[in-house]
């Protein structure tokens, strides 16, 4: 947020962080298998983002481990030949509780 300062020219603006800095990793890929087990995962994945997280532990080799909220969730599946795709997109934010 930018803050004009009382008494002071208004091109001399101050920049204040309130909210802190916010870490968003997103993790996607891609899913094969049967239709029914890709619709199970959909459903997973789709209830990750309610209201009511308590936060979940993230660990992994670039990161150390750290709690993560899910922000949002993007799922698409695609019915075909030799198999059944579903293409998954999760956005986390890092944060404590």
């Amino acid at each position: 947020m930018l803050m004009t300062m009382p008494a002071a020219d208004s091109d001399k603006s101050l920049g204040f962080d309130f909210m802190g800095v916010e870490k968003t990793i997103i993790i996607s890929g891609v899913a094969t298998g049967v239709l029914a087990d890709l619709q199970a995962l959909r459903v997973k994945l789709d209830n990750l983002c309610t209201g009511e997280q308590v936060g979940d532990q993230l660990s992994c080799d670039f990161y150390s481990t750290i709690n993560v909220f899910v922000q949002e969730v993007e799922t698409h599946l695609e019915e075909g030949a030799p198999y059944t795709k579903l293409n998954y997109r999760l956005q986390l934010v890092e944060g404590k509780q």
